[in-house]
């Protein structure tokens, strides 16, 4: 410690009370460890709203959709494509059974007027009878072949009219389809935002606690060592703790700065009645003494 040179006996033991108490009773209070505290990042996480998380859906279902709605038609039109086949080969059968029946017809006609030739009655009723009869067949198997030529067309048609139908409204069709799952992708993304959400609010809340507990374990540290700090504190120094200080330096100082003021005959006598030195220099008392005796010559 600073010491202030005495110039006089009262001044000397002043600076000697303060030299005792600065190096023997003062104490200084704990100030505790000053650590920063722990500050651990939180997440974040905004929340969609509705209307966003309806557009995601549509963004993340649309793909899907668009891909629905091209195999969708394609497979109309390829239906289509088919039965208008089917309609094309079924009027072709029918001109070739209209021509099969046609040559049959002819072929008995002109058989029935080659035998009555042979006959001689080419000329006859008979003839004619049988002429008729034939043309006759030939009317009602044209007919039968007609209507049925008619009924295959109608049901062909009537596919291809439901078909064209389908792909008039497609679009339409698919957008049902479409919206059921928008409704249920939302869903979905609800679900995970709600439970993102948790897992979010249970990790700020682990990082609380674990601030919480780092900040409990600073002051349970501060507290021990204060308690530590007050044990070591409550003991009084010993001899050589206080050399190691510099205690015995300071007022061996003091007390040597005052009395080499005076000559050493007078400090020798004047030293040699102060007793009260015996508290401050202690054992180095007569070896002080002992050198103003031998500056006197005594």
């Amino acid at each position: 410690m600073q010491i202030v040179i005495p110039t006089t006996k009262a001044e000397m033991y002043d600076a000697l009370q303060d030299i005792f108490y600065y190096y023997r009773i003062k104490k200084e209070p704990y100030e505790g460890l000053v650590l920063d505290e722990l500050d651990l990042g939180r997440m974040e996480y905004i929340s969609l709203t509705d209307e966003e998380i309806t557009a995601k859906a549509q963004t993340l279902v649309m793909p899907e959709h668009k891909k629905r709605v091209a195999d969708y038609k394609e497979k109309l039109n390829d239906a289509l494509a088919a039965f208008k086949k089917r309609a094309a080969a079924a009027e072709e059968s029918a001109a070739k059974r209209v021509n099969e029946i046609t040559e049959r017809y002819d072929a008995l006609e002109a058989k029935a007027q080659a035998e009555a030739a042979d006959k001689g009655i080419a000329n006859s009723s008979i003839l004619l009878d049988r002429l008729t009869e034939i043309e006759n067949e030939r009317t009602a198997a044209l007919a039968a072949a007609a209507e049925s030529a008619d009924a295959e067309a109608e049901e062909i048609q009537a596919e291809i009219d439901v078909t064209e139908e389908k792909l008039l409204t497609a679009d339409d069709y698919c957008q049902e389809v479409f919206a059921a799952e928008v409704n249920a992708k939302c869903i979905e993304l609800k679900d995970k935002q709600a439970e993102l959400e948790r897992e979010i609010f249970k990790y700020n809340n682990g990082i609380e606690e674990k601030e919480q507990r780092y900040s409990n374990t600073i002051k349970q540290t501060n507290a021990n060592l204060a308690i530590k700090y007050q044990e070591v504190n409550s003991t009084f120094f010993t001899k050589d703790q206080l050399v190691e200080m510099g205690y015995y330096e300071d007022v061996i100082n003091c007390v040597c700065a005052y009395y080499d003021t005076l000559t050493a005959t007078a400090a020798f006598n004047d030293m040699k009645e102060e007793s009260k030195l015996c508290i401050y220099l202690e054992d180095y008392y007569d070896s002080v003494l002992y050198m103003y005796k031998t500056r006197a010559g005594a």
